[in-house]
């Protein structure tokens, strides 16, 4: 699994504040718009979509199995998540505070929502962006670190080593998730 991609399992705490964030503010509107851009799509690009989604969610299926089954890989991956958060914090040292506030400001979206406070709610999400840029930064320059990107290759590595006990065509599935999303990106704009 070695393709130079960063998995999608670092900073659970800061993605679940932000997503957490949208999703309490986003209209229904917004909602819908993937799925009204998906029926804009030439039908090439939508199977490929259909395809990637389909695969993508193969891998992560056998990627939730292979670490419900090994606990040294879980381990590792918690042990990964901890080293980037420390990287990130020697960057921006506020990480933590700016986590927490992300966090608290899912009720207060919820409440500004419910009160239709749209005044209060656009400033959260004002102040959410700034925080998440800031966030955003620190990680991805955590990222950049010669000891992160190599803990990175190991830890790819042994998942993909234990997703391959569990489908041999683990590696096969993985290379088409990156090569339909290559295809995807260059196809437009972003599902």
């Amino acid at each position: 699994m070695n393709s130079g991609t960063t998995p999608a399992i670092f900073i659970r705490g800061i993605g679940a504040a932000v997503l957490g964030l949208a999703l309490v503010t986003a209209p229904l509107s917004a909602q819908q718009m993937p799925q009204q851009q998906q029926q804009q799509m030439p039908p090439e690009v939508q199977e490929m979509v259909e395809e990637f989604q389909e695969k993508q969610q193969r891998l992560q299926a056998l990627s939730q199995q292979a670490l419900s089954e090994n606990p040294e890989l879980m381990e590792a991956q918690v042990a990964l998540e901890e080293k980037v958060e420390e990287a990130m914090r020697a960057i921006e040292p506020e990480t933590d505070q700016l986590i927490e506030r992300l966090q608290a400001m899912q009720a207060e979206a919820q409440a500004a929502q419910e009160a239709e406070d749209m005044e209060r709610l656009q400033g959260l999400m004002t102040e959410a962006q700034s925080m998440n840029q800031r966030l955003q930064v620190a990680q991805t320059q955590a990222l950049e670190q010669d000891e992160i990107q190599q803990a990175i290759e190991e830890f790819q590595d042994d998942m993909m080593d234990e997703m391959l006990a569990i489908d041999p065509e683990a590696e096969e599935l993985q290379e088409r998730v990156e090569e339909l999303g290559a295809q995807l990106q260059a196809a437009g704009p972003p599902m």
